[in-house]
């Protein structure tokens, strides 16, 4: 699964629905922590200082996830969130999830790594459905 900054209609190959859901902390450490269930994390997001700061926000839920609910599961040894600078083009395919990493905030000054105050991270699960030529 790719996780993103943005969505643009340029990566909508066809008609069809797009569904948006709001993703708390919780879960982002159930998808990261399940790629058996999600797929592996990979990053396209095409600016690097976003890509820095989305990083460290989840390697922070990694961290929290393997101390808590996922402690367990040594299948998240070793997991480690990195690269995500990648501008290449993502196309939806039917049925096809991606997380949105949203920044909230100011316009981010270059080469910032963390987060300003006052500005956030919001996660959004987004899956889109193809339209049949029966649903026309």
């Amino acid at each position: 699964m790719y996780i993103v900054s943005s969505i643009s209609l340029n990566m909508i190959p066809s008609d069809g629905t797009l569904t948006v859901s709001s993703l708390d902390e919780e879960g982002v450490k159930d998808i990261i922590c399940t790629p058996e269930r999600w797929g592996c994390i990979q990053g396209a997001i095409g600016h690097a200082d976003t890509a820095s700061i989305v990083e460290a926000k989840l390697n922070s839920l990694l961290k929290e996830a393997k101390e808590t609910k996922y402690k367990k599961r040594s299948s998240l040894e070793g997991i480690y969130f990195e690269n995500f600078y990648d501008r290449k083009n993502i196309k939806m395919t039917d049925g096809r999830n991606i997380i949105v990493a949203q920044y909230v905030g100011e316009r981010l000054k270059e080469g910032v790594t963390s987060l300003p105050n006052g500005s956030k991270i919001e996660f959004k699960l987004v899956r889109f459905d193809a339209r049949s030529d029966k649903d026309s």
